[in-house]
């Protein structure tokens, strides 16, 4: 055997110290089962292995981070919740001693309303009947007087109106009694006018003569009309204040809604029925009283009837004083 081959196949046995591997030699039968070699399935399933710990063990700890900050987010919500809930108590508290608190002060503010509505009424009661006590002063001034309307005027009358009256009342009132010596003073009320006769004052120096006077008034008077004949009417001369109730009084007569009404001693008297007593009116609210007093009578007797029936008050004199 040449030397050659004899050395290369003692190479052959000789260890390889080259950086290169030594190749797989297939050998028969057994060859696959002792091979050392790592396939590219087994590199992927360690990197895959590797990266299911890498990523437990990172979801674990990211795991525990956000147990541990929900933890202490929902120990700050509960912490915030507890002091809500103790601010609204607080306030709870606070509404109810406030409402309390109110309460009392418009209980308080209640009675001296009251209190005060009370002497408001004390005083518009004293104050009217302080009024009624003047105008019944002021009426008493004015017994002896009469108002004469209707009286035709005559330019030269100054100096002789005690004279027409006189035969004024001799000859309309049919009183003989009357002297030019029963008149104090005589004249003419206003302005002159040119389409109606002033009002004339007559002032009566006793009482006896002034009421023989004003009872010949009924002379004047057609009965079944009750219209003055010469057109003439004989008044007694009134407060301002009761001109006014009187004139309202009439108006009710003339819408059916009293009987009759009429003044006596500068007293204002109204019948609400035929049948019923006179009654002295002094106020407005005399007169409202009056009505619906009267609507309540007839309401009682005649429950079907309503305010538009006689005896039914106007409105505005419910609230008059």
């Amino acid at each position: 055997m040449p030397a050659g081959k004899k050395r290369q196949k003692k190479c052959d046995n000789d260890i390889d110290t080259s950086d290169n591997p030594p190749a797989c030699k297939p050998v028969k039968d057994q060859s696959s089962k002792n091979c050392p070699c790592i396939t590219t399935e087994d590199v992927n399933e360690l990197i895959q292995q590797r990266m299911d710990e890498v990523f437990s063990e990172q979801f674990e700890k990211l795991k525990d981070k956000l147990v541990t900050v929900m933890a202490n987010k929902i120990s700050c919500l509960v912490e915030e919740n507890n002091s809500l809930k103790l601010e609204i108590q607080q306030l709870r508290e606070s509404s109810i001693q406030t409402s309390d608190i109110l309460n009392e002060d418009k209980q308080k503010l209640d009675k001296k309303a009251r209190h005060l509505e009370q002497e408001i009424n004390q005083i518009k009661n004293e104050s009217n009947k302080f009024k009624v006590a003047i105008d019944d002063t002021e009426q008493l001034m004015k017994k002896k007087n009469l108002r004469i309307v209707g009286l035709q005027e005559d330019e030269m009358e100054t100096d002789n109106m005690k004279e027409r009256l006189v035969e004024v009342s001799k000859s309309s009132l049919h009183v003989q009694s009357i002297t030019v010596n029963d008149f104090d003073e005589v004249y003419r009320l206003g302005k002159k006018q040119k389409d109606e006769p002033r009002q004339v004052m007559v002032h009566f120096k006793t009482i006896e003569a002034r009421n023989a006077f004003y009872k010949g008034r009924r002379n004047l008077y057609d009965e079944a009309n009750k219209i003055s004949k010469s057109g003439i009417y004989i008044n007694e001369d009134l407060t301002s204040y009761r001109q006014r109730l009187y004139f309202d009084a009439r108006r009710l007569r003339r819408k059916g809604i009293i009987h009759s009404t009429w003044t006596s001693n500068g007293n204002l008297m109204i019948k609400a029925c035929e049948n019923d007593q006179p009654t002295n009116i002094k106020t407005h609210r005399n007169m409202a009283d009056l009505m619906r007093n009267h609507q309540t009578s007839i309401n009682r007797e005649h429950p079907s009837s309503s305010d538009e029936t006689t005896g039914s008050c106007p409105e505005n004199y419910h609230n008059a004083s």
